[in-house]
């Protein structure tokens, strides 16, 4: 979680998320294009735009799979082989951890070492119950995350500001600052870990 935590806090958007509220809810952004200076004095912005989308990806992607353990899913594939009805079940529903067989060194373990795919976490239903996330902050993340799916087809880099996209950033970083510090100390009490270090925003 602390990973998670930094990596949000990493992006250029989000580092500047009360300017750009400002800045895009008072109109300036849009007076602002017609003389490129908001391109001038902002170009890290833009050039990291993609960038910014991965790193959020990244940090909503591990909140996921974490809550899912706190509620005693696996976040692991189960392996095809050894248990193909649950593996084909895993597709509709998360699967208790309880159910399968897990070994230390995971040999002979009735699941693989890859972990769920971000797109399912985010387009099933049984799934993203559990992340007590609002279905509009969900089909933010599921855009973005369509946008880095689609990396290799950029041939250069946007800007996508509005409105919309800062209150769905500002609605990000309230479950960053509170939900993820919440899980964070819930799993480490449950893991008998005693980190006397806080999650803190990087410079």
């Amino acid at each position: 979680m602390k990973f998670s935590y930094a990596s949000f806090f990493r992006a250029f958007k989000i580092k500047k998320l009360d300017l750009l509220s400002i800045f895009v809810k008072t109109g300036q952004y849009k007076e602002s294009q017609k003389t490129n200076e908001f391109l001038r004095v902002n170009s890290e912005i833009i050039t990291n735009s993609l960038i910014d989308y991965i790193l959020i990806c990244i940090s909503f992607e591990n909140y996921f799979k974490a809550k899912l353990l706190q509620n005693g899913f696996l976040i692991h594939e189960i392996n095809r082989q050894r248990q193909p009805e649950l593996n084909k079940k895993q597709r509709d529903v998360p699967i208790e951890t309880k159910l399968v067989v897990i070994p230390k060194d995971y040999k002979n373990s009735d699941v693989n070492l890859k972990t769920l795919n971000y797109s399912l976490l985010l387009e099933n239903k049984e799934y993203s119950k559990y992340y007590n996330v609002d279905p509009f902050t969900i089909e933010y993340l599921k855009d973005i995350n369509n946008m880095r799916n689609d990396l290799h087809l950029h041939m250069s880099e946007t800007l996508k500001l509005s409105c919309a996209e800062i209150n769905s950033l500002e609605n990000l970083k309230k479950i960053v600052e509170v939900d993820f510090v919440i899980l964070y100390e819930s799993l480490s009490r449950k893991m008998g870990v005693h980190d006397s270090s806080n999650l803190r925003i990087p410079k």
